[in-house]
């Protein structure tokens, strides 16, 4: 249908009531608590009033307005305030470790931190009913952003990289988000469109759309990430699905990031913006932590004991020291899938300085690591304990796959018994490259070297080498017997490795 100029002048009338209509705390609002990106209620629950035939919803600081016509569903919002942190202290175990006979230093163990318990909940509200009026809109609450459909015929307003938009003229034709289509959308972020919807008309007209400056854009695609369970390698086996399913909860601060994640209850963390320290957080079994875009662990630490189904992506990690432990450590922990993450620090001092970037230890299993970036450090990777723990570290099962290694002196990685699958990875301007030892069976696949010396080597460990690009280094290990790996995966020709492998590191958008 389209506007003719008795709907314009209607919708010119009722301008001034919806100007006038009061948006405070108790009056038709759903505020968002800004510090966490949840929904809370304050001291009346919030609803969709009607009013003038009109309702407003006023989400966050200048977020989207919504004027609908009469009969539009309530929505209401759960309350977001999690239990009381309980603090506990726990001693570390020791990581002794003697490489000497190839130049890499001791494990050392490390004091962990004084951790809380329990994230944040919160409750989603539930679809709105619909109003009895054909073609009024429909108001919800999912996911805790407003979305607003219009009446037989009108277009979908979605998001568009971070900001509310909306379709006009008489279209179902939908604005999508970066990485897909996705429902409609007005997101809460400062600035963002408002959208108004006369009485029976088709259109949806956004007026003052402007680019949300808050992040508006990345609940959907955040919500995405959250939602895939690992796809490859060991941990794709038996089901490595982190915290889909738990609460959601963003955090900014080494305390917030703490609380948030040592618990085992299903839990979906996001890390926004940098945070630094000189610790090393314990995380909670059925965990998901997830970087915003720029998200960053400067000397802060992750450390997965004795836990399962864990999933790390899309954040940084650096300079860790080594008093407080690994930049990320995984021991007697399964179901554990790491992926697209750059981990570092530096090679401006002794080998010691820092422990390791990544260390899988005390019979991990079904570990997987890829689309990662490790690089600017002394010993990057350890698979075992030690030497005398082989009998522990046997039933070790990890894959890297499609990671970047730069600028490292060695263990890329270092496998001490247990089984490794390491495939479609790049290797570049370093100088030891993978060892396998005491007894280590690894599957070596399409990998490439460059300006590595010791591309392959052993120390009283086995490999089974196919189709790699050695560059100027060399496959010196004894012959394996690990030669096919128990999981469907797709892999790359050796020449296509270094294209694949330039998105590695903490390079999702979202």
């Amino acid at each position: 249908m389209r506007f003719s100029v008795v709907s314009v002048s209607l919708l010119a009338a009722l301008v001034p009531f919806v100007a006038a209509a009061p948006t405070c705390e108790h009056q038709a609002n759903a505020t968002e608590d800004a510090s966490i990106g949840k929904p809370i209620v304050g001291a009346s629950t919030p609803n969709v009033t009607e009013g003038a035939g009109t309702a407003n919803v006023t989400m966050g600081a200048g977020a989207a307005n919504v004027t609908v016509p009469v009969g539009a569903g309530n929505a209401t919002e759960g309350n977001s305030d999690g239990p009381e942190n309980d603090k506990t202290t726990e001693e570390d175990d020791d990581d002794s470790d003697d490489e000497s006979d190839d130049g890499e230093g001791s494990e050392n163990g490390a004091g962990e931190p004084t951790e809380g318990a329990g994230p944040n909940n919160s409750t989603e509200a539930p679809k709105g009913e619909e109003g009895p009026k054909a073609g009024t809109g429909d108001l919800t609450e999912g996911a805790g952003a407003a979305n607003a459909t219009e009446g037989a015929g009108a277009g979908n307003a979605t998001e568009g990289a971070g900001a509310g938009n909306a379709t006009p003229n008489n279209s179902t034709e939908e604005a999508t988000k970066g990485e897909g289509s996705k429902t409609v959308d007005l997101t809460e972020g400062a600035n963002a469109g408002n959208v108004t919807a006369p009485a029976e008309a088709s259109n949806a007209t956004a007026s003052n759309s402007t680019e949300a400056n808050s992040g508006a854009g990345n609940k959907a695609a955040s919500t995405e990430l959250a939602s895939e369970a690992a796809n490859i390698g060991y941990a794709s086996q038996g089901g490595t699905t982190g915290g889909i399913g738990g609460a959601t909860v963003t955090v900014s601060t080494l305390e917030e990031l703490t609380s948030a994640v040592a618990s085992d209850d299903a839990k979906i963390v996001i890390v926004s913006g940098a945070i630094t320290g000189n610790t090393v957080i314990r995380v909670g079994s059925n965990t998901s932590i997830l970087g915003k875009s720029g998200a960053s662990l400067t000397g802060v630490g992750l450390r997965i004991l004795g836990k399962t189904n864990v999933i790390v992506r899309n954040i940084k990690i650096s300079k860790v020291l080594a008093s407080a432990g690994d930049a990320l450590a995984v021991q007697q922990s399964s179901k554990v899938w790491l992926d697209h993450l750059d981990l570092s620090s530096d090679r401006d001092h002794d080998k010691d300085y820092y422990d390791g970037l990544l260390d899988i230890t005390r019979g991990s299993t079904q570990v997987t690591v890829s689309n990662s970036y490790l690089h600017d450090h002394f010993k990057a990777s350890l698979v075992g304990h030690v030497d005398t723990n082989a009998e522990e570290d046997k039933v070790i099962t990890v894959t890297y796959a499609l990671n970047k290694w730069e600028n490292i002196n060695s263990r890329m990685p270092s496998v001490r018994a247990g089984t490794s699958h390491i495939y479609n990875n790049l290797f570049l301007n370093s100088n030891d490259g993978i060892n396998t030892r005491v007894g280590a069976q690894i599957l070596v696949e399409n990998n490439v070297w460059e300006g590595v010396s010791k591309a392959l080597y052993s120390t009283e460990g086995f490999a089974v080498s196919h189709n790699n690009n050695f560059g100027e280094g060399a496959n010196t290990a004894p012959q394996g017997t690990f030669a096919k790996a128990p999981y469907d995966y797709d892999l790359l020709d050796v020449e296509k490795v270094k294209e694949a492998v330039a998105s590695s590191g903490a390079t999702l958008a979202f």
